[in-house]
């Protein structure tokens, strides 16, 4: 079984939610992205193999240190296809959705052990150590989508060039819910860089991979309505150095249970205390709330990376 070191959980304990979000919002810099899109490119030779589930890419990539007979190697650069709920909000946090329940499972017992009055200061990074939060951000000439399996947590990211994206963007409406649907996607296996890695991983080391499509032989083909989806949609705010969050927890394939807690969250946010701020919201495309918020992922980028 994997265990957690106890230094991962008590660093992320000491940092602020702002803090910890706008290092992930950096890490996924269009720069990175593309500089993983052409060097998966360069790649002269492919190999090509199906893959069931996405619950299947992970226990392949948990054994890639043990190989199985049958069981294919994981290398970048090659074809995948696979089946799963495609959605425009990504996940937060990427990587083995075991390693995900462990952190959120550590990250919940040395909670247990802090003092109640510490509990709006946590509370935000207790949504997000569960691995069920997602968003939706620009992302310069890619779109960054979510490929999923029952529940957010077990999940692989998905990279797709704009032009690319814009060309089959209508299998979202073939149904009533335009967020989510499932596909058969074939995409490139990218090897996520380190600085991805180091935050929006949290707790993996060494290879953690996302799915790239928009050349040829990658595709994303239309299935059939989404299935169940279980995720959290939120908001955090501060009220001095007080964070937290507003979270909703629902099915992401049900349009109608969407926008219901959508509509719901809008009124938990509204009715928080009123010098409260916006730190950030789960869709940064068509904001929830339309105020300005603490942190801006343009403004991430800029800080951490020279263009």
């Amino acid at each position: 079984m994997f265990v957690i070191p106890e230094v991962v959980v008590l660093k992320l304990m000491t940092k602020s939610f702002e803090s910890v979000v706008e290092g992930i919002a950096a890490s996924l810099a269009p720069v990175i992205i593309q500089k993983t899109w052409e060097r998966i490119k360069k790649k002269k030779t492919r190999s090509y193999v199906e893959i069931k589930s996405v619950r299947k890419f992970w226990k392949i990539y948990r054994n890639r240190r043990s190989f199985r007979i049958g069981e294919p190697e994981l290398r970048e650069g090659m074809l995948i296809t696979l089946k799963g709920t495609l959605s425009k909000y990504a996940p937060m946090i990427i990587g083995d959705p075991i390693k995900k329940r462990e952190l959120h499972k550590e990250y919940r017992k040395k909670l247990s052990e802090r003092k109640v009055d510490d509990m709006n200061t946590v509370d935000p990074k207790l949504s997000l150590t569960s691995g069920n939060t997602v968003w939706r951000i620009k992302m310069g000439d890619f779109v960054y989508l979510g490929l999923y399996q029952g529940i957010v947590r077990n999940s692989i990211p998905v990279f797709v060039k704009k032009e690319y994206y814009e060309s089959i963007e209508g299998i979202f409406f073939k149904n009533d819910n335009p967020y989510c649907v499932d596909v058969v996607l074939t995409g490139f296996l990218g090897e996520l860089p380190t600085e991805v890695v180091n935050k929006v991983g949290l707790v993996e080391k060494g290879s953690v991979y996302g799915l790239f499509v928009g050349d040829k032989g990658t595709k994303i083909e239309y299935l059939d309505e989404a299935d169940y989806l279980d995720g959290d949609i939120w908001i955090a705010l501060k009220d001095g150095k007080r964070e937290h969050m507003v979270c909703r927890f629902l099915d992401l394939g049900d349009i109608d249970d969407f926008e219901d807690e959508l509509e719901k969250l809008k009124k938990d946010v509204l009715s928080a205390n009123p010098n409260s701020q916006i730190i950030l919201q789960f869709d940064q495309v068509n904001r929830p709330i339309q105020v300005k918020q603490t942190i801006e992922i343009e403004d991430c980028w800029k800080k951490f990376w020279k263009f």
